[in-house]
């Protein structure tokens, strides 16, 4: 039941980040336009290499290595201050090297000062201590105050093209305050630790080897941006980014399972329980695909309605952008399962990291082929089928390993999908009005599947309505 309440809590927060940008991102299309949006993209894709290399593998480390030891108060606080002392070592030289950049690079050089703050808001971010333990509900509440204090000063402060510094303040100085506030609730957690008794060097080597991963899904996820500022437009940078803010506040809906389940699953790595690993998978697995495909389906219905309304005239034709990287949507659930979930909570880091080199290998030969052609829809793109090798490859290493049958029940939510589909569309045809034909889709995909899966009951549905019944009978 934990976990059902922890993924409970995981959506709540899912749904506080899709309706937050579904009011500021129309917003911030219109105020500070293609190339403000494409500047602000640019500026924090380059930043979030340094704050990378500054965690260097510890958030998900710190997740695994709690989960491990969460039972015991003096081995989680041993663990806790030695990770911090790997932390604020490695963030030191990512400072100097930042500061270093900007002196070298010698262009948007005030912005690149302000998005430096998010550098040291990684620096002061313990969230990998309380996801170790499973709570969920202190980041969630602290980080649903952050959004609602950034959303207010969005409205306020900006105003004009001219607010792009402001606007990167705002969102900076937020995440900045809202790590600081997971402080308050340590003193319960943990106790203090004689020096003599921490021991980092036994980190130093899966730390190292947790960053790789992490390093290239960073280069994976911002090296189109890259692409874009060098071999196309900052405009087509606007273009790209808005659409893949849509499609990441989709996917934090489908991988909210993989992370509520990575603690569990690293817990009962560290105890031996096969059985449960198998079991938690499996399951996890299912919720991706009954989420994900018709995600995927429904936006492509709507895709040309809701960029419209979304992004306002200046956005014309990101339609098809977004309709593009829609499709990853389903190979990122998959990642999220088998690459993080499966593989790195069972210390298998290494095949993670072969697929995602191969995955960027693919993308960066196809943007530099598509992008100068077609721009932001070539990104779009080269992602979603580097994401497909990244995700197909990692279930072909796991299948013998695994022994679970991953894709039962998936004809269920193809078939609810395409029905949603095709009455949802049906539906669109008797209004012309397209902000009243994009709701009419919506709320009509959204009944029909969810009666279809009422009817259908596949794994996940039987398990929420027997652990609800459960509840009800206790």
């Amino acid at each position: 039941m934990k976990m059902l309440k922890n993924y409970t809590y995981n959506m709540i927060y899912q749904m506080l980040l899709l309706v937050i940008p579904l009011v500021t991102v129309p917003y911030i299309s219109r105020t500070l336009g293609a190339t403000g949006i494409g500047i602000y993209a640019y500026t924090y894709s380059i930043v979030q290499y340094f704050v990378l290399l500054g965690n260097l593998g510890i958030s998900m480390y710190g997740v695994r290595s709690i989960a491990y030891v969460r039972e015991s108060d003096f081995k989680r606080s041993k663990v806790f201050f030695e990770l911090m002392v790997i932390k604020i070592i490695m963030f030191t030289i990512s400072v100097l090297l930042y500061g270093l950049f900007i002196f070298l690079y010698k262009e948007y050089t005030f912005i690149f000062i302000l998005q430096g703050i998010f550098i040291v808001a990684s620096a002061v971010d313990i969230s990998w201590f309380f996801i170790g333990l499973e709570d969920f509900k202190k980041t969630i509440s602290r980080n649903i105050i952050v959004k609602f204090v950034a959303l207010i000063s969005v409205f306020i402060f900006i105003k004009s093209p001219d607010d792009i510094a402001l606007y990167v303040l705002i969102n900076a100085i937020s995440t900045f305050l809202g790590n600081l506030t997971l402080w308050t609730y340590l003193r319960k957690r943990i106790h203090l630790i004689k020096w003599r008794n921490l021991q980092l060097k036994k980190h130093v080597k899966p730390v190292f080897f947790l960053f790789l991963p992490q390093l290239l899904t960073q280069i994976f996820v911002n090296m189109n941006k890259l692409f874009l500022g060098n071999l196309s437009t900052l405009a087509q940078i606007g273009y790209y980014d808005n659409a893949d803010k849509v499609i990441r506040m989709l996917s934090a809906f489908v991988t909210a399972i993989g992370n509520v389940t990575f603690p569990r699953v690293s817990n009962a790595f560290h105890k031996g329980e096969t059985e449960n690993i198998n079991k938690y998978t499996i399951l996890s697995f299912q919720i991706v695909n009954m989420i994900a495909i018709p995600l995927l389906l429904g936006m492509i219905l709507v895709s040309k309605n809701f960029s419209a309304l979304f992004f306002g005239e200046n956005f014309a034709g990101i339609e098809y952008v977004l309709s593009a990287l829609v499709v990853g949507l389903l190979f990122m659930g998959w990642g999220s399962i088998i690459g993080q979930q499966y593989l790195i909570a069972t210390n298998q880091t290494i095949k993670p990291v072969i697929t995602l080199i191969m995955g960027i290998v693919v993308s960066v030969i196809l943007s530099l082929i598509l992008i100068p052609h077609y721009g932001a829809l070539g990104a779009a793109i080269s992602f979603v089928v580097g994401e497909a090798i990244i995700a197909i490859t990692q279930i072909i290493m796991v299948r013998k390993s695994l022994q679970i049958p991953l894709f039962k029940e998936t004809f269920k939510y193809i078939l609810a999908a395409v029905i949603m589909f095709v009455a949802g569309w049906a539906m669109g045809t008797m209004l012309d009005s397209p902000i009243y034909s994009t709701c009419l889709q919506i709320a009509t995909g959204i009944t029909v599947y969810i009666i279809l899966m009422v009817i259908m009951k596949p794994a996940p549905v039987r398990v929420l309505t027997r652990e609800i019944k459960n509840k009800f009978q206790k």
